[in-house]
């Protein structure tokens, strides 16, 4: 009778070739990783091989317990960040990837979507696809926090290729991900102004938050800055205070008043808040929410109040949606929880 041979484990094989040299075996191990994620089947093995390159780390010096903490590790991310040491910021980031399922883009012949928010997933479900399929399969996943930061970090670490491939796979999980061409146009800003300009309007297409907001206008008024056309980067970078602190850019705006003065007779006056808005109209520049957007995150909140009344968390977290986007509308929400009553109450009455 035969014996029946066992089948080694793709991170045993991985794990056998290790050399105990840590520069070497980290390379591998984070090879492996990325090699296995290609391919349907393998979380446990990317965990095993994710393990064994904490184990490394907290070997060499990572003062953390035993046990993974991925909260506890994205800190110690913003530390190595912080000190610019790039490298072993990534390597704890991938550590705390390997700790998550890995997202395919399909699953049983359906595409499956991956998200950071509810709100995105209505995105794509609502506005992206058209016309609207009646499900939409998707999950909120940690990945899409992971890969937005690891894409960040490429670009400071200046690996552009790296960073771009990171953006697109996060774009390819989640059409509806800000960051995604946020980071994708960051990455053209250095000698593609165009491209530049083509992500951000990509990313505002998305926009659903004041933070977005204020960092899509931002950028465009570094565009306009970079065609020396240094009014209308005025303007956006005013418009950008519309959804945060005037504060937050004040330096920004003197040093474009000084642009400004070198080239007219006379001193600059600061246009008022309807004149800016009138550069930015002129130059087609949206200084607010689109209203498709501003119309779904406010359908979501009532689907949830009508439909999820009782899960509190979901309930918070939306209501903080539209009170964000709801800047000059602040009885927004507490009109669309009247309307909510109103239809749970008829709903009530029918019963």
């Amino acid at each position: 009778m035969k014996k029946r041979v066992r089948n080694e484990r793709e991170s045993e094989k991985v794990i056998s070739k290790l050399t105990n040299q840590e520069n070497s075996d980290k390379k591998l191990l984070i090879f492996s990783i990325h090699k296995l994620r290609d391919r349907v089947g393998y979380d446990e093995d990317i965990a095993i091989l994710g393990r064994r390159l904490y184990q490394i780390l907290l070997e060499n010096g990572l003062n953390e317990s035993e046990k993974i903490n991925p909260a506890r590790l994205i800190s110690k991310v913003d530390g190595f960040v912080y000190e610019e040491n790039y490298d072993r910021a990534l390597e704890i980031l991938e550590v705390v990837d390997s700790t998550e399922p890995c997202p395919h883009i399909d699953k049983d012949g359906e595409r499956i979507y991956y998200v950071s928010t509810l709100i995105e997933a209505a995105i794509i479900w609502q506005i992206l696809l058209s016309p609207a399929p009646t499900n939409l399969n998707w999950t909120i996943s940690p990945r899409c926090v992971y890969l937005s930061l690891k894409a960040q970090i490429l670009i400071m670490d200046e690996k552009y290729k790296e960073a771009e491939d990171c953006a697109n796979l996060l774009l390819k999980l989640n059409p509806a991900s800000f960051d995604a061409y946020f980071l994708l146009s960051k990455i053209y800003k250095r000698n593609n102004l165009e491209k530049f300009k083509k992500f951000l309007f990509n990313a505002y297409d998305v926009c659903y938050t004041s933070e977005q907001m204020a960092s899509f206008l931002k950028e465009i008024s570094a565009y306009y800055g970079a065609k020396k056309d240094f009014l209308t980067a005025y303007a956006a970078m005013y418009a950008s205070s519309f959804f945060s602190d005037v504060l937050l850019v004040q330096n920004e705006l003197f040093a474009l008043e000084i642009e400004i003065n070198k080239t007219q007779i006379g001193k600059f006056v600061p246009p008022k808040p309807d004149e800016i808005k009138q550069i930015l109209k002129k130059e087609n520049i949206p200084y607010h929410f689109k209203e498709n957007i501003f119309n779904l995150v406010s359908e979501t909140y009532l689907n949830i109040l009508v439909n999820d009344y009782n899960n509190e968390k979901l309930v918070n977290m939306s209501k903080a949606v539209v009170d964000d986007v709801a800047i000059n509308a602040p009885d927004l929400s507490k009109d669309i929880e009247k309307i909510a009553k109103k239809i749970r109450d008829g709903k009530k009455g029918k019963v």
